[in-house]
This record gives structure tokens, sequence and C-alpha cells, in this order.
């Protein structure tokens, strides 16, 4: 074994010295470059955070532009539907105002006609006062309701008159007012 003299153990001394040194520079170059890189990270989250912001921005504008567009586009539909509501509530208005008024003042009301012992029916037919209607429209000029709808407006006369309405769904039923689709009425054009 070889002696440890003095010398020897100085010399280990200043060999762990140089060597703890050595450890130290290069935890602190470790420790430098591990600040380095954070510091590179932290940089590059900090573009790639601003380039996030950015484009959810230009998502955010772009989804702004979009709802705008589509709720303008929902508010037109909506004030054409409502204007054309509006439109169809006016016009039926208006035909049922100037049906009113041909029947106060060129019609009369008729009672029914006595066929038999056991049936009746009402005497004017809807095909003679939707002609002899048409006929006023003209020479009114006012608009005429479509057909059908001058139907309905003639039915609901007749229901709110003294003879009320019996509609049947055939002949077959006898009803005073003939059937749905040929109605009769107690309205007579004078």
């Amino acid at each position: 074994m070889e002696k440890v003299t003095l010398d020897l153990i100085v010399n280990l001394m200043e060999q762990l010295k140089a060597k703890d040194k050595r450890i130290t520079e290069v935890e602190q170059m470790l420790n430098s470059k591990e600040r380095e890189l954070q510091q590179m990270v932290n940089k590059r989250l900090d573009v790639l955070e601003k380039q996030n912001s950015q484009q959810m921005n230009n998502i955010d504008k772009r989804v702004d532009t979009i709802i705008t567009k589509n709720m303008k586009q929902v508010t037109d539909i909506q004030k054409k539907l409502f204007d054309k509501k509006f439109e169809e509530l006016r016009l039926e208005a208006q035909y049922k105002h100037n049906v009113n008024h041909w029947v106060n003042t060129c019609c009369e009301w008729a009672d029914y006609v006595k066929v038999s012992d056991t049936e009746s029916y009402a005497p004017t037919e809807f095909d003679i006062l939707y002609l002899e209607f048409s006929e006023w429209s003209e020479i009114q000029e006012c608009k005429k309701p479509p057909r059908n709808i001058l139907m309905e407006l003639f039915n609901e006369i007749q229901s709110a008159s003294k003879y009320g309405l019996e509609l049947g769904k055939s002949k077959r039923d006898k009803c005073k007012n003939g059937t749905h689709c040929e109605p009769l009425y107690n309205i007579s054009v004078v």
C-alpha cells in the first residue's frame, strides 16, 4: 500500500477542488443553457400565442360578419313574411268589406223554396252569386276574391243570418243549403 503523505493529500485535495470547480462550471453552463432554452421556449410560446390570438380575432370577425349577414337575412325574411301576412289580412278585410257591402246594397234575403212537403232549399246557387258579384266588382273596380274565399265569405254571411247554414256532404243529405261543393244561399240579387 502506498504511503499517504501530506503531498499526496494536498494533491488529491487540489484535484477534488479542480473537479468541484469543473462540476460547478458545468452546472453553471447547464443552468445558463437551460435559462437560454427556457427563454427561447417562452419567446416561441409568445409568438405562437400572438399568432393564435390574431387567428382567433380573425375568426371572431368572420363569425361576427356571418352572424350579422345571417341576422340581416333573417330580418329581411321576417319582414317579407310580415308584409305578406299583413297584405293577406288587408286583402281579406277588403274582400269581406266588399262582399258585405254588395250583399247589403245589391241583395235581399229570400225564403226557402219548397220542393215537397218535406223538402225545401235556399233559392240561389253559389255560381249565380259568384257571377253577379264578379260583374259588380268589375264595375266598382275593386279586387275580386278568389272563388274559394268568396264561397267562405258567403257561408259566413249565410251562417250569421236568421236562416243559418246547413250543408251536407252530398245531395242525398238533402240539406237546405246544398253541399259543401255546391252551396245554396238565401241571398237573392235584386
